[in-house]
């Protein structure tokens, strides 16, 4: 049962009808049964299993590090111990179900976003961050809530527990947002991220066969590809859940109006980002033993720069799992993560070069050209590292830069010639693609520009008259229903990072 189908929005609605007809303090039952059935339909039995496990697992668990047995000093080592197994067995079915898979067996849909979830849960337990009681209901659907999934967002008990499991009054607003949300989201899928697949699938095909310059192009269509599938994933996923009364946390920030690749990493899988700093990042950093490391580089290089190598080593660390979580290949562990750290790293180091070479030039850094530069920029680097995640393996994606640096004069080489149509698409869907990223980026400049006032896209458009608001929602429909890409060939269901 995919996001985007028939299905599913049918699930959707006799979700919501049984959730809204029961009564406020038991509406939780209706997403649970929900949850189980969706589970079912969409991840098969295995994942049926896997993911009650982990439910159960977790429930348990935190149960047992929440309990006033383990509140003394005496058997912190014994809680500690509990803590240690309740993060193995996730770790232990990440590795056979993605990495060693011995008997090839398919990984359960959503497996590596809910399993974050899990441990997340369980550190805020053990560290004693959950001051309330452990509600099975609360454990329950922050893990395996099914708006969720595929694709996550990846949330934490503390700030999500409660929002989720407690019902919900009816609230037009709350059904008429959800539905802008999702019919946004099956925009960008279906629209956007559909047809660049046929560009960035025709190129990745057969690089050796076209010109640097579509090689290039290739590469920022699959980054336009990948933003609007996973967005667009967010987007259906924030919406179903805002229909019955759920705030999940949001998973994009106009990540492309970055001015470098740190900020672009904060707006991007927002979520994953958090919660590697705070369940990787910052732990690794305050350890025992990085203190140690701390406090000898200090003594060496001085108390100015002794910090940098600890701090260094841990961003290495959790952006090697950043690489590993995505795949573990190491096409993955490169593409997102050594070399996003090979660039903030150098970015920081070179900061008083690049400060020099400004003041010098008599550069003007605080007005919208020079952002638009350092946009571009922060693009640049984005769709190198992108470039491998893409490619079959990282000696393939290799291969492909080769081809950019040596297929400057090849049989298919012109963007704006008939050459256009060697990439897959006909000139209706060329256009077709040309007005909705135009669409995507008016969006996005006005959700850019009213974050900074506190508001949203959806609140600037709650304020228009009524007949704009309605030109704009029947446009929407119309392009999803006429434009949007169906039938053989093509199947909108697969999202991308449904398969970590």
């Amino acid at each position: 049962m995919a996001l985007i189908s028939t299905w599913f929005f049918v699930f959707l609605i006799a979700s919501l009808i049984i959730y809204y007809i029961l009564p406020i303090k038991i509406r939780y039952v209706a997403l649970c049964l929900s949850s189980a059935v969706y589970m079912y339909f969409a991840g098969g039995i295995l994942g049926t299993i896997v993911l009650a496990s982990f439910v159960i697992l977790g429930i348990l668990f935190a149960k047992i590090m929440q309990s006033q047995f383990f509140s003394g000093e005496a058997r912190s080592g014994l809680k500690r111990l509990v803590y240690i197994i309740s993060m193995l067995l996730p770790v232990a079915a990440l590795l056979l179900f993605k990495y060693i898979n011995p008997f090839g067996i398919e990984a359960p849909m959503g497996i590596a976003f809910y399993l974050m979830t899990f441990m997340g849960f369980m550190t805020d337990a053990y560290q004693g961050a959950i001051r309330e009681k452990i509600s099975p209901v609360g454990a329950g659907l922050i893990i395996g809530f099914f708006p969720m999934m595929t694709s996550g967002p990846i949330v934490r008990y503390g700030e999500n527990a409660t929002n989720i499991k407690e019902g919900h009054k009816f609230c037009y607003i709350n059904i008429l947002h959800g539905i802008q949300r999702i019919l946004w989201g099956t925009f960008k899928k279906l629209i956007i991220s559909e047809r660049c697949a046929v560009i960035v699938n025709t190129v990745y095909a057969a690089p050796d066969t076209f010109s640097s310059a579509f090689l290039v192009f290739a590469i920022f269509a699959f980054v336009l590809q990948l933003y609007t599938d996973f967005s667009g994933c967010m987007d259906i996923v924030v919406g179903a859940a805002e229909m019955f009364g759920i705030k999940l946390p949001e998973n994009f920030d106009t990540p492309f109006f970055s001015r470098n690749v740190s900020e672009f990493w904060r707006r991007w899988h927002i979520t994953l980002g958090a919660w590697l700093k705070d369940y990787v990042m910052y732990p690794v950093l305050h350890s025992e033993l990085f203190r140690k490391f701390k406090k000898a580089c200090k003594n060496k290089i001085g108390k100015k720069h002794g910090e940098k190598p600890a701090l260094y080593l841990s961003m290495f660390i959790s952006w090697t799992i950043i690489g590993y979580w995505h795949g573990g290949s190491l096409k993955y562990i490169f593409g997102v993560g050594w070399w996003f750290l090979a660039i903030i790293v150098l970015g920081e180091l070179l900061s008083p070069f690049f400060g020099w070479i400004k003041r010098v030039l008599k550069i003007r850094t605080n007005n919208t050209s020079y952002h638009i530069f350092e946009s571009l920029r922060t693009l640049m680097f984005v769709g190198v590292g992108l470039s491998f995640f893409r490619a079959a393996s990282f000696s393939v994606g290799i291969d492909y830069w080769k081809c950019i640096f040596t297929n400057a004069q090849n049989q298919k080489g012109m963007l704006f010639s008939n050459d256009i149509y060697s990439l897959g698409l006909d000139l209706q869907d060329i256009l077709v693609l040309i007005v909705a990223f135009i669409i995507l980026l008016l969006v996005s400049i006005i959700q850019y520009k009213n974050a900074k006032k506190g508001t949203s896209v959806r609140g600037w458009l709650d304020q228009q008259n009524l007949v704009f608001r309605w030109t704009v929602y029947i446009i929407l429909i119309f392009a999803v229903v006429i434009f949007g890409k169906y039938g053989q060939g093509y199947n909108a269901a697969d999202f991308i990072y449904q398969g970590f």
